[in-house]
């Protein structure tokens, strides 16, 4: 069988579904938004990316504490053989396992200190 062929077969199976999806979502968007305003929209919408935004700090806690917990193993690595894992490895995760779970309480702040209404 000619892979050549193959390939674009699934190609083009991968498009039809992506046109497919998005014909879907434009025709069910606009009947759901249909006797809607415009502020009544972005209310939804911003609802939707609140959650989101909830979610993705979920994600950056989860991720933070396992950079940590992973540096906390590289070390263990380091300490049993020095050659084989540089110390940098270790240091590194740390670091970045602090900055994920720093950077939701970050965000949250900045978001406090700079929300103005008017």
């Amino acid at each position: 069988m000619n892979l050549g062929g193959a390939m674009n077969i699934l190609q083009r199976i991968k498009r039809c579904r992506l046109s497919a999806i998005a014909a879907l979502c434009l025709f069910f968007s606009n009947n759901v938004f249909a006797d809607q305003s415009l502020v009544e929209v972005s209310h939804v919408l911003s609802g939707l990316t609140g959650g989101l935004g909830k979610l993705l700090y979920g994600v950056s806690f989860v991720a933070g504490v396992a950079f940590i917990l992973g540096g906390a193993v590289q070390y263990k690595y380091y300490r049993d053989n020095p050659q084989m894992i540089r110390l940098s490895t270790p240091i590194t995760y740390f670091i970045l396992g602090l900055a994920l779970i720093a950077l939701p309480f970050i965000a949250m702040l900045s978001s406090a200190s700079f929300a103005t209404k008017f």
